[in-house]
């Protein structure tokens, strides 16, 4: 039971009795995610839908979509009904359900020992192949529901052509993948690895199996007939079991590597990549890169619901592209040697001790993902790029300026298109516009008319940061932006880019000068020669306008700084427990021309913001108010307006800000503030202090009982005993949902 108290004053001590009878009991529920569902398949994304609305539990989720890889569809059209179309991989689908949190009741656990018991007398194999290196032992069936099919040409051998086919897909996936890339084999200590070929609703899967060699065996389709095409040359069949004994043969690889300690569907990402390494002209893994794939979907995480899946296989494919498949061999040695490790951070390693951090490097995939289908290009990008779908903008516009306003999640990208570029020899400026503290990374592909691209960093070292491009508008044909957030958590970050055309910036000269200065000494009426070499070694275009000043040793100043700026509040104090509408102010010290651009207020714990409203400033210039970022705790005013800022020197813009402070505050609140000027004159160009509320000394309210918080169970009586400093109304809430809704006790 959680409770919860309003509108309580302090001094008095009360004390309630409150019966639980007939109250439901509210237990921590087990886990809720869907990890083990896959999110390119349309049963499974039913099932996400349904859990997340609470119309099934996870077990429910679980045992429906393990019911439709042991007891398949007969007869089921894929193109009739997408839901009977069979599971890519059912690995990480099993090995949740086996895990000890799996919500499973024991009758589910029964139903799935029953699934998984191939031994028993209906499903018991009366035939072992043995494959021609004696890596794996097949074990097939002739007759019944599993059975494989019994045409014995190719060759006439005694063992049917399919199982054949199977023994040579393994054997050749070991070679590439063992002996030639040197990933790990399954541990089995020289003894044949187990595989079986039954009637099942995926693909394949791998499963644990402590009585097999190696611990894990891998069981596939006992026929590959009816499924999605593929670019096999000798049919989608045999394309279909090719990669699926490549996929499964890379999961049991992995087992012995790191023991799966990789949460989610991280494992079938590198699954995937490894099918494109052993049957390179198959493709089966292009139709996951249509949706939900950094390419089709780049603005979606690349671990969107907390892990990646079949669609980021392309993350490994990027990865190989720069580092080689020692990239990835890299990653699974940090796997063995910290399996504990998060994923994420496994690769992010590997990327830092061979090129640059993943933060760094976001754009570089991201540029990858823009330049796929029609805009893939033979010299740089992924090999296979004009095969993949084009990727997706964002937005598209064709005249200038250009303004795209929009946020972009971590670990992902927004692409963006400009066309429409003038005649002229204007020259074009890209500028982002982004909070403080927020680092995100643009990068400008230009596509010039003469078949030339171009790639420019922008490199934000300010919240206000633009650069002009090489190419001159008359030459551009299409110019895309990525905007990319390599974070690796984090909320959304927000920003704002820009496109414009400028006024031609003539080349800066290069200028030779004999002296910089010099001081002669002269008497009144005294005539001296002064011979002074000025040179322009600068670009033929570009030209040299110079002046000769005499004039006396200038004073000695005062640098211009903003020093001696504030941040005022119109209260002294606090009251727990209220909302209190104060008015924000902030004062420009400046003894010089130096602009504020920018304010910040860092909130002390048990403070939130209500409302705020922007800083305006006496000249009419503006501060506007971007709200609250809780992780930080701070809120935030910013110049937007371009210009040299918004509050002049000497000047003083006025706000508002509605603060809602918790019951349990007490003794005084300290509020840092920062405040940011625009570089013009001397140091310092930013400023901070500190603004104190006086509070009460003690707390306002006090639960005393029970202490700790215990479990509330039905049927039994619980006295709740609180203090108090004055004698207003107090409410007593229950909630049988954590939180999420209350009922009025007393």
């Amino acid at each position: 039971m959680a409770q919860r108290t309003r509108h309580h004053r302090p001094g008095l001590c009360f004390a309630a009795t409150v019966s639980l009878l007939a109250l439901l009991l509210c237990l921590p529920s087990g886990s809720t995610a869907a990890e083990f569902l896959d999110p390119a398949h349309p049963l499974h994304t039913r099932l996400a839908v349904e859990l997340a609305d609470g119309r099934i539990t996870r077990s429910d989720a679980l045992m429906q979509a393990l019911r439709a890889v042991f007891e398949p569809a007969s007869g089921a059209v894929p193109d009739v009904d997408p839901e009977h179309v069979p599971l890519r991989c059912a690995t990480t689908l099993i090995r949740s359900a086996r895990k000890t949190d799996s919500g499973l009741s024991a009758a589910q656990i029964q139903q799935l020992d029953q699934w998984t018991d191939f031994a028993q007398p209906a499903r018991r194999a009366s035939n072992i192949y043995l494959s021609s290196a004696g890596h794996f032992a097949i074990d097939y069936l002739t007759t019944g529901a599993d059975s494989v099919s019994t045409t014995d040409t190719t060759p006439a051998n005694g063992i049917p052509d399919f199982v054949d086919q199977v023994g040579v897909a393994l054997e050749f996936s070991w070679t590439t993948q063992v002996d030639q890339l040197g990933f790990d084999p399954p541990d089995t200590g020289g003894v044949p690895y187990e595989v079986l070929l039954r009637s099942i609703g995926s693909y394949g899967t791998t499963e644990l199996s402590p009585g097999s060699p190696g611990g894990t065996r891998i069981i596939l389709r006992n026929n590959y007939d009816g499924l999605p095409a593929n670019e096999d040359p000798d049919g989608s069949a045999i394309g279909a079991l090719r990669v699926s004994a490549a996929h499964e043969l890379r999961h049991a690889g992995q087992f012995a590597t790191s023991a799966w300690s990789e949460t989610g569907l991280w494992i079938e990402l590198d699954a995937v990549w490894m099918e494109d390494q052993v049957y390179d002209q198959v493709n089966d893994y292009y139709r996951f890169l249509s949706s939900n794939s950094p390419i089709s979907s780049p603005w979606l995480p690349l671990d969107d619901g907390g892990s990646a899946s079949y669609p980021e296989c392309i993350f490994e494919h990027w990865i190989e592209a720069r580092l080689g498949v020692d990239g990835i061999r890299q990653y699974w040695e940090r796997r063995r040697a910290m399996p504990g490790e998060q994923v994420i951070d496994s690769y992010d390693a590997v990327l830092t001790s061979n090129l640059a951090p993943l933060e760094t490097l976001f754009t570089d995939f991201a540029l990858f993902n823009l330049q796929t289908g029609s805009l893939a290009q033979p010299t740089n990008g992924y090999p296979e790029a004009a095969s993949y779908p084009d990727a997706t903008l964002s937005e598209t516009r064709s005249s200038l300026p250009a303004s795209f306003g929009s946020s972009v999640d971590h670990l992902a990208a927004k692409l963006y298109r400009v066309d429409g570029f003038s005649l002229g020899d204007e020259d074009v400026q890209v500028r982002l516009r982004q909070p403080a503290g927020v680092q995100l990374r643009v990068v400008a592909l230009t596509l010039r008319n003469d078949g030339v691209r171009i790639e420019e960093d922008l490199y934000a070292t300010s919240q206000d940061t633009s650069m002009v491009l090489m190419t001159d508008a008359d030459r551009i044909d299409e110019l895309y932006l990525v905007v990319a957030n390599g974070d690796k958590g984090g909320p959304a970050e927000w920003f704002f880019a820009d496109v414009e055309e400028i006024p031609p910036v003539s080349p800066d000269p290069v200028v030779t000068l004999s002296d910089n200065w010099t001081l002669l000494t002269m008497a009144t009426g005294q005539t001296r020669d002064l011979y002074i070499e000025l040179v322009n070694n600068g670009p033929a275009s570009s030209t040299l306008q110079w002046t000769a000043r005499a004039t006396d040793p200038p004073p000695v100043v005062a640098q211009r700084s903003i020093a001696g700026s504030q941040f005022l509040l119109d209260r002294i104090d606090y009251i727990p427990a209220e909302i209190h509408d104060m008015a924000v102010g902030i004062l420009n010290g400046s003894t010089g021309v130096e602009f504020l651009t920018g304010a910040t207020l860092e909130l002390p714990a048990g403070v939130s913001v209500v409302s705020g409203q922007n800083l305006v400033g006496e000249s009419g210039l503006v501060l506007t108010y971007l709200g609250f970022d809780p992780p930080t705790s701070t809120v935030h005013w910013l110049n937007l307006d371009g210009g040299f800022g918004s509050v002049p020197a000497g000047q003083t813009a006025l706000g508002g800000l509605s603060l809602a402070f918790d019951t349990s505050l007490t003794g005084p609140l300290a509020f840092n503030w920062t405040l940011d000027g625009n570089g013009f004159g001397g140091a310092p160009h930013q400023v901070t202090g500190q603004v104190v509320l006086n509070g009460p000394a003690s707390p306002r309210l006090e639960i005393r009982c029970p202490d700790p918080p215990l479990p509330a169970i039905i049927g039994s009586d619980y006295d709740i005993t609180w203090f108090a400093a004055d004698p207003s109304p107090l409410t007593i809430e229950l909630s049988r949902d954590d939180g999420q809704s209350w009922e009025t006790l007393v």
